[in-house]
């Protein structure tokens, strides 16, 4: 995914256009790292490209906790 511009356009206008009813993911901690923790460059780029843009276009319906992950919908 990294670098990849042209999966990462397609996979934001998926986004933008609602093209996912339901999105299933472990919970987004949108935590940004610095370069004490291992791989912080790679989670801060994931932090940026993926879990940002869902939240701009989708929304939490439900957190199942005890089972670690989240459903969300589109807003609406």
């Amino acid at each position: 995914m990294s670098g990849n511009k042209s999966y990462l356009d397609r996979f934001y206008s998926d986004l933008q256009q609602h093209r996912f009813a339901l999105i299933i993911s472990e919970p987004m901690n949108m935590n940004m790292q610095d370069q004490r923790y291992a791989f912080a460059e790679e989670n801060n780029y994931w932090v940026e490209r993926v879990e940002k843009p869902v939240t701009q276009y989708y929304r939490i319906l439900d957190k199942f906790s005890d089972s670690g992950f989240h459903v969300w919908v589109p807003v609406e």
